[in-house]
């Protein structure tokens, strides 16, 4: 008669290494790949965040302007009607660059929006030439765009004079 072998043999110590390997080869191919995922959208969050301010604040400028606020600069409703707005708590800096000036005597009619820089969780993004761009990039913004800024959020706090 035949002899019968055990039939709980299980796997020998070359096959579990040979798997693991392979384990090991996929992870170190697909775990980067997603951390570049998770970081990607992270920035995406920050910009769409970044996006409700700008909106927020041209919606704001509009509004003062049709209702005939001549004074932007050190103005408190200005700030507290962006962030109201916005709906974004995340932020911890948000600064608007304009073609005017928008310190305490300028008129809203000479002043439109072109540029921001916000920050939220470490991640920076810039607006200019009509896309957000990932980095602190205000020295390209006030080369592109001017100097001309009016800072609504900085270090978490609002900037009401």
């Amino acid at each position: 008669m035949l002899k019968r072998g055990n039939k709980n043999r299980g796997f020998t110590l070359v096959e579990i290494i040979v798997v693991l390997v392979i384990l090991a080869i996929l992870a170190a191919f697909t775990i980067p790949a997603m951390l570049g995922f998770i970081k990607r959208g992270q920035e995406q969050k920050v910009i769409q965040n970044a996006s409700r301010w700008y909106t927020a604040s041209e919606t704001v400028l509009v509004e003062m302007y049709a209702n005939g606020t001549k004074r932007v600069g050190g103005n408190p409703v200005v700030v507290n009607k962006i962030n109201e707005r916005a709906e974004a708590p995340g932020c911890t800096d948000f600064i608007i660059y304009t073609n005017g000036n928008l310190d305490k005597t300028s008129t809203i009619e000479a002043s439109t929006l072109v540029g921001a820089y916000y920050k939220e969780n470490g991640i920076e993004v810039t607006y200019y030439d009509g896309i957000w761009h990932v980095g602190d990039n205000r020295s390209i913004l006030k080369t592109k765009v001017g100097s001309n800024f009016y800072t609504i959020k900085s270090g978490g706090k609002l900037m009401i004079n």
